[in-house]
């Protein structure tokens, strides 16, 4: 008798396994990355524990964006550029970028680039390097900054932000800065990315096939050149130059103690360098490291903020 009872405890408690097994996954979807071979983090604040929470971040947004791009609709086609209804209004994209939309409003829906505590606050003049199409831009408007300044080197994109925000340019609450972001002022070469324009970079994509030689410039020669009194808020995205931004930024930073909100998921935007460097010049920086994605078998930090 106590055999059966035993036989059938240890049956029950082998398909519980059974089922935890496969359910578990379903149920956080990042408990496997700890389990996963091979993979290590490119960032000193990024554990496997951190992905594995951070995973339902990320499953999060490709939800919204799904969600997003099943109402959206084209528009029309123009000149190489592509007009897109979406439930956050109508926006001009590089034609060649149509599935990228979607994923940047989910993105901005989760305030990757920070909430009220470490994002855009209302009367803030805000940089925002690496602009595309605009998009955060609208977002930092609506929650009510004084002034974004677009720094955007990508042709196509540039012209995509003086329709997409044409009403807050002549309002004054834009500025759209045609250059990259450098710790020089000069010209250098921008890889295109052919598949998204939001990922060309004056770093990466040098095996495209096709690059623009387009002008650049830094931090403290634009906020001085544009007579900025103060810069509260500066956000990045500007695929493996951030660090070039920071040493082109010094004065600024020092001065401001602006907030930042860096976006390192490149593997040569190095977390731990970008943090080192931003507290060198700003010693009083409070940091904060965002979600930690597995993207291949590297484990990144999204977004780095301080402030």
């Amino acid at each position: 008798m106590r055999t059966n009872v035993f036989d059938r405890l240890a049956m029950a408690i082998a398909v519980t396994g059974v089922i935890v097994l496969f359910a578990l996954p379903l149920l956080c979807p990042g408990v496997l990355v700890p389990l996963l071979p091979g993979v290590h983090s490119r960032s000193p604040f990024c554990s496997k524990w951190k992905a594995m929470r951070d995973q339902r971040v990320l499953l999060r947004q490709w939800a919204d964006a799904g969600a997003i791009a099943r109402v959206s609709h084209l528009v029309r086609r123009e000149s190489g550029l592509a007009l897109w209804a979406t439930p956050y209004g109508e926006y001009w994209i590089p034609a060649s970028d149509d599935k990228i939309l979607p994923i940047l409003l989910a993105q901005e829906k989760r305030d990757i680039y920070g909430g009220e505590d470490w994002g855009v606050r209302a009367g803030d003049t805000v940089l925002d390097c690496g602009a595309y199409v605009g998009t955060w831009a609208r977002q930092s408007l609506d929650r009510g900054a004084k002034l974004v300044v677009e720094i955007e080197p990508s042709p196509d994109s540039v012209e995509c932000i003086r329709r997409n925000l044409a009403k807050e340019i002549a309002g004054g609450r834009v500025i759209i800065v045609a250059k990259g972001i450098w710790d020089s002022e000069g010209a250098l070469r921008l890889f295109i990315n052919p598949d998204n324009a939001a990922g060309n970079s004056f770093v990466e994509n040098e095996d495209s096939g096709k690059a623009v030689t387009i002008p650049v410039t830094t931090v403290d020669k634009l906020a001085s050149e544009l007579r900025l009194s103060r810069v509260d808020f500066i956000k990045a995205d500007i695929k493996g130059a951030t660090e070039r931004l920071l040493r082109g930024g010094k004065e600024v930073i020092a001065r401001d103690r602006p907030r930042l909100a860096f976006s390192t998921e490149e593997l040569v935007d190095y977390a731990g360098g970008v943090a080192a460097r931003a507290k060198s010049i700003q010693p009083g920086y409070e940091m904060k490291c965002g979600p930690c994605f597995l993207s291949g078998k590297d484990i990144i930090t999204d977004v780095l903020f301080f402030r």
